[in-house]
C-alpha cells in the first residue's frame, strides 16, 4: 500500500473533492457515535478501490502484512460456522468485518498518492480543520452535559431522557477515544507549524478534560503516554516502533496468561477496585475460563455476545458479566478464534515491523505521529473495545492514511527533535 512511482490516474480533483466532503461530515458523525466513522471510511474505500483499479495496483506484490491480515479475517469468518451466535438477516458480522478489513486499507494508498500532489496541501488542511472542529464540538458537549446533542436532536415526547442521555454518553465517549488516537496523526501535520507543539499540548488537555468529565479514563491516560512514546520516537524511531508493535503482538498472543493471572485475585481484593474495573476483572476471569474450554479453534465469531451470566458488584449493581465483547482485543481473539486466530493476528502485527520502522525513520514528524497513535490504539484495544467493532477498525486505517499525508522534504534533518 505504499506510494508508487506511477502517478494516480484518477483525476486528483475527484479524490480531493470526495475526501473533503467526508471530512466535512467527520465532526458531525463523530458526535453521533462510531457508526459514522465506519461510514466515512467506507466511502473513502470505494474511492480507493476505484483508484486501485485505474492504477492497476494489483500488479505490484501483495504486502506481507496484508497477506496475514487476510488470513486472519478468513479464519475469523470460518469460525462463525460453529459459533452459537445466530445472525438476524443479510450479511453476518463476520462477513462485514471481512470486507471492511480488506477495503479500509485502500485509503492508506489513496491518500499517499495525494501527499506530494499540488492539491495535497488542501487535503492536509481539510484533515486539520475536521479534527480541530470535531474535538471542539465534543469538548463543548461533554462539559455542557450534552447541550449540542440534545439541541440538534431533542428528546421527543414519550422518549426516556435517561435512555437518550446514556446513548449520548456512549456516542460522545467513542468520539473522544477516536480523537485521542487521531490527535497524533493530526499533530504530525501541525507540528512543523509555528505553534504546532502548543496546539498539540492544548488538544491533549482538551481531550483529557472531556474524557475525565465522561469517565472515559483510558482516554485520560493514553494520550499522555502517546505523547511520551511519540517524543521518544523522534529520538529513536526504529526502536520505538519495534517496541510498540512487539507489545501489541504480546497483548494478543499472551492474553490468556494475563487472564490467568486475574483468576488468582480473590474477591475481597476485587471489591476494592472502582466498579468499572471490578466488572472488567470479573469479566476477564470468566473469559479465561471459557478460553480453556476450546483453546485451539475458539468458540466462534461473536460467541461473546451469547453469554447471559449476571454478576452483582460490591456496590450492589447487577450487570451482565460479559457485555457483548471482552473489552480486551486479545482475549476476544482467543475466545472466539482460538490459538489459530491469535497466531495469525500476531503474525499480521509482527509483519509490519520492517515497514513501520522504515516509515518512521524517514521523517521525525511521522515517527511522532505513528508511535503516539499506536500507543493510544494499543491501550484502548486492551482495556475498552472489542476486536470486531467496525468504527475502531476504521479509526486504525484512517489514522494510518492521515500519516501518509505527512510530507518528506529532502533537506530535512530527521535527527532533530
Amino acid at each position: 500500500m505504499a506510494q508508487t512511482d506511477e502517478p494516480i490516474r484518477r483525476p486528483p480533483k475527484v479524490v480531493l473533492g470526495v475526501s473533503l466532503f467526508v471530512l466535512i461530515l467527520l465532526p458531525i458523525f463523530t458526535m453521533a457515535g462510531g457508526g459514522g466513522i465506519a461510514l466515512i471510511m467506507t466511502i473513502l474505500s470505494v474511492l480507493g478501490l476505484a483508484g486501485l483499479a485505474a492504477h492497476k495496483a494489483w500488479k505490484h506484490p501483495i504486502p506481507i502484512w496484508l497477506f496475514f491480515l487476510t488470513a486472519f479475517l478468513v479464519w475469523a469468518w470460518v469460525t462463525q460456522f460453529w459459533s452459537p451466535y445466530e445472525k438476524v438477516s443479510g450479511w453476518s458480522n463476520a462477513e462485514r468485518i471481512f470486507v471492511s478489513g480488506l477495503i479500509f486499507p485502500t485509503v492508506i494508498w489513496l491518500w499517499a498518492q495525494m501527499r506530494d500532489h499540488p492539491l495535497g496541501s488542501i487535503l492536509r488542511k481539510g484533515v486539520i480543520f475536521a479534527c480541530l472542529t470535531g474535538i471542539a464540538l465534543l469538548f463543548v458537549d461533554a462539559v455542557s452535559n450534552f447541550f449540542i446533542s440534545f439541541l440538534v436532536d431533542p428528546v421527543a415526547e414519550g422518549e426516556s431522557f435517561a435512555r437518550r442521555h446514556a446513548d449520548a454518553t456512549r456516542n460522545v465517549s467513542r468520539g473522544i477515544v477516536f480523537y485521542s488516537a487521531m490527535v497524533f496523526p493530526l499533530a504530525a501535520l501541525v507540528w512543523p507549524l509555528k505553534f504546532g507543539r502548543l496546539i498539540t499540548l492544548c488538544l491533549l488537555g482538551i481531550l483529557s478534560v472531556s474524557a475525565w468529565k465522561l469517565g472515559v479514563y483510558v482516554a485520560v491516560i493514553a494520550p499522555w503516554l502517546g505523547l511520551a512514546f511519540g517524543c521518544l520516537a523522534r529520538k529513536s524511531p526504529g526502536l520505538t516502533v519495534k517496541t510498540l508493535l512487539g507489545l501489541a503482538a504480546i497483548a494478543v498472543m499472551a492474553a490468556p496468561l494475563f487472564g490467568g493471572l486475574i483468576t488468582l485475585v480473590d474477591e475481597n481484593t476485587l471489591s476494592k477496585f472502582p466498579a468499572s474495573w471490578e466488572h472488567r476483572l470479573y469479566m476477564w476471569d470468566f473469559v479465561f475460563r471459557r478460553i480453556s474450554e476450546s483453546p485451539l479453534i475458539g468458540h466462534g465469531f461473536d460467541s461473546a455476545r451469547t453469554y447471559t451470566d449476571m454478576i452483582t458488584l460490591s456496590n450492589g449493581q447487577t450487570l451482565t458479566l460479559l457485555s457483548l465483547h471482552t473489552h480486551n482485543v486479545g482475549l476476544q481473539i482467543w475466545l472466539e478464534t482460538g490459538l489459530i486466530g491469535a497466531a495469525l493476528a500476531g503474525a499480521a502485527i509482527l509483519s509490519c515491523l520492517g515497514l513501520g520502522q522504515n516509515f518512521a525513520m524517514k521523517n521525525s514528524d511521522r515517527a511522532f505521529g505513528l508511535c503516539g497513535f499506536l500507543t493510544v490504539f494499543i491501550l484502548a484495544s486492551s482495556f475498552s473495545f472489542g476486536v470486531w467493532q467496525f468504527w475502531w477498525w476504521a479509526t486504525l486505517f484512517l489514522g494510518l492514511a492521515t500519516l501518509n499525508l505527512v510530507r518528506i522534504f529532502a533537506t530535512q534533518d530527521n535527527s532533530k527533535a
